[in-house]
């Protein structure tokens, strides 16, 4: 038998090699220009940049590889759409071994060669490598293939190609298709008993010994399509700095970068006024607030926007961008992105105003509901919600705003919530019915957090009597504030009013603290990320549920005193706070179940692919310009399995579907989890309803 080995460079001259790494130094040379020029655009400080990631790998190296398995080698993000998945595994896989491939040849003919050591590619080792590298080459050509006929023939509505995406498709196409041709042309030349493990290669070199050409055409084919191999692989390495291609390196380098510790549902907060109230007067005076054009972007802000591959994948998830708001995340990242994302160097246009160029308009960025869909969908992981908010805080900073958001803010100034309804007259009607005071027990166990809409909305008010009751019937030992309870701060926060929502939060800590409060319980979403999260910077610690986590407690205790099942047709609405920020997903459905005698209904966007009522981000409180309500189309998503009940668990969600419940004449009850436990609980007095 003959000896198992791979030849190296065959049917070409002996210069080759040195041809090959003279072109190969002049991409090097573009490379490091190119990066050069990038460097000097992000305004990286290689130091600075090294410092960071030896820092993140030290104290999170654990977390950091966890993210890396989850998010690069096994692509979480991109196997959320099936045919994606498919489509870039093959790409992914195929280019990493056709890479690895490569590069042991390299190390074994122009490394190790030159010491001495003999062959490693031979043998049975080099049987292995040819069967993988054509199963490489073949998940490529898949691949590829999946990606073109995808722009070509499906086109989705997000997805936007151009000549760079095609040029680089079509280069990689042709490196896999061509290296199969190659292949298949030294087995035909050189037949060898091992060939049929190049199975593809094997079956291209039968094709071509059936026409019988001369060996003198085979081997002028040859070095022809080698040398455009080669130049086509040097080209695609080439550009990778200056094209979407260096995602492969930005994307990788932004796992480890990224914060490890900041709490998924946690906000960015670019200053705290309890420290600032520490420094000194020309210390305060640089503090930055939000962002208004490329230079206030730090270096890992821009890293993490460039990034974006321009998938779409965010548009397509998008409600502001469906209900035809000015707001299209995609373009939103894009347009930031190519404000210092250069090939050459551009410091002097990163000074220039985002508004006032008319890069970016105003209701461009009032449109975001901060509902995260856009983040939850992004492989890059790119933080719109951190940009968006960075923009409304400068917007804020000038004071560019219109009549309903300075209303809002003077309501929350005056009154302590956004209604602008007197203060002292919160939760009025609950001391009515009798529920328990804090500072009448203020050893109780749980402060219940009731809310503005809780204290003030009728509506909501009903949603509260619901639980109170629910509470008092499984003896939870529980008391809520009178007045003394104010707006959470989520509204002026999300609103990029950070220092009034700083100084809510922390005149609420301080009260909270006061009584030595432990554990909340709140009805509402927004009032829960926010004391579960923000709070915790003013020194305000403590342990916060969700109603729906706690009745899914009590019931599973039977605690709650439960009498009858529905048989009603439910479709639970996952609110995007509770679900998507700070993945609540079963303890809802749990609740709910336990009060049906058949299965919860569950529609396409639900869990972490839920869609946004419309009430998020403070939009609850404004308007902008939009062609349809984005509560208009939840409702048609919720309605496709024809519920009789939508179900719920957030009083904006509640308020802005049942808005569209009658404007849209849907003959369906949108009712609140609480609500919906209570009406099939065993009570001695129904407490009559608020309408």
């Amino acid at each position: 038998m003959q000896e198992i080995f791979r030849e190296y460079l065959p049917f070409l001259p002996g210069w080759t090699p040195y041809l090959m790494y003279t072109f190969f130094l002049v991409v090097v040379v573009f490379i490091g220009w190119a990066v050069s020029n990038k460097i000097k655009n992000y305004g990286i400080n290689i130091k600075e940049l090294w410092g960071e990631l030896k820092t993140q790998y030290k104290n999170h190296g654990n977390e950091i590889f966890k993210r890396i398995i989850q998010n690069i080698i096994a692509q979480k993000k991109v196997r959320r759409d099936k045919y994606s998945a498919v489509m870039h595994l093959s790409i992914f896989y195929g280019m990493i071994f056709l890479f690895i491939g490569t590069f042991l040849v390299f190390l074994e003919q122009d490394i190790l060669k030159h010491f001495g050591v003999e062959s490693l590619i031979k043998g049975n080792f080099y049987l292995i490598y040819e069967f993988i590298l054509e199963l490489a080459g073949l998940l490529l050509v898949i691949g590829i293939t999946m990606a073109l006929y995808r722009r070509l023939v499906i086109k989705p509505k997000h997805l936007h190609s151009s000549h760079e995406n095609f040029f680089l498709l079509l280069c990689l196409l042709y490196l896999g298709l061509s290296g199969f041709i190659i292949e298949g042309i030294r087995l035909t030349l050189q037949p060898v008993e091992w060939g049929v493990f190049s199975f593809i290669a094997y079956g291209i070199s039968k094709v071509f010994i059936s026409f019988q050409p001369s060996a003198e055409t085979l081997g002028s084919i040859y070095v022809g399509l080698w040398w455009s191999h080669l130049f086509v692989a040097f080209a695609f390495i080439a550009v990778l700095p200056i094209t979407v291609l260096k995602h492969v390196i930005l994307i990788p380098l932004n796992q480890f970068l990224l914060p490890v510790d900041r709490e998924k549902a946690k906000l960015t907060t670019p200053f705290n006024i309890m420290e600032l109230e520490d420094q000194e007067d020309d210390e305060e005076n640089e503090l930055q607030i939000g962002i208004a054009c490329a230079q206030d972007l730090n270096w890992k802000a821009k890293l993490n926007l460039a990034a974006c591959v321009n998938c779409g994948r965010c548009e397509s998830v998008c409600p502001a961008h469906a209900s035809g708001r000015e707001l299209n995340p995609r373009l939103f990242v894009q347009k930031l992105k190519n404000t210092f994302d250069k090939y050459t160097v551009n410091l002097e246009e990163q000074k220039v105003n985002f508004f006032e160029s008319g890069l970016l308009t105003e209701n461009e960025i009032w449109s975001c509901t901060n509902c995260g869909a856009c983040m939850e969908e992004c492989p890059a992981q790119i933080q719109h919600v951190d940009y968006i908010l960075d923009l409304r805080r400068y917007l804020v900073a000038e004071n560019k705003l219109d009549n309903q958001k300075t209303a809002l803010f003077n309501n929350l100034d005056q009154n302590f919530n956004p209604l602008g309804l007197p203060s002292y007259k919160r939760n009025e009607w609950l001391v009515e019915l009798g529920v328990p005071l804090l500072e009448e027990n203020p050893t109780a166990e749980y402060l219940y957090w009731v809310g503005d809409l809780g204290s003030y909305d009728p509506r909501i008010q009903n949603v509260v009597k619901s639980f109170v009751e629910i509470l008092k019937a499984a003896k939870v030992d529980f008391a809520i504030f009178t007045h003394e309870e104010k707006n959470d701060g989520e509204i002026p926060k999300r609103m990029g009013e950070e220092g009034r929502a700083q100084l809510i939060a922390m005149e609420n800590v301080e009260l909270l603290n006061s009584y030595e409060v432990k554990k909340i319980i709140t009805h509402d979403p927004h009032a829960y990320n926010m004391l579960k999260h923000e709070y915790k910077d003013f020194g305000g610690n403590y342990e916060v549920y969700h109603h729906s986590v706690f009745l899914e407690q009590l019931i599973r205790e039977n605690r709650v005193p439960l009498k009858t099942k529905t048989n009603e047709r439910i479709v639970f609405h996952d609110s995007c706070n509770l679900s998507r920020w700070n993945n609540i997903f079963e303890e809802p459905r749990k609740v709910l179940q336990s009060v049906m005698d058949q299965p919860i209904l569950e529609i396409k966007e639900s869990k972490d692919k839920t869609s946004c009522c419309g009430a998020g981000g403070g939009n609850y409180w404004y308007k902008v310009p939009e062609q349809e309500k984005i509560s208009n189309n939840r409702m048609k998503q919720l309605t496709v399995v024809e519920p009789e009940t939508i179900a719920l668990g957030c009083p904006f969600c509640l308020m802005m579907l049942e808005d569209s419940a009658r404007t849209m004449e849907k003959d369906v009850r949108i009712k609140d989890l609480a609500e919906i436990v209570y009406e099939n609980m065993a009570k001695e007095e129904k407490i009559e309803e608020a309408v």
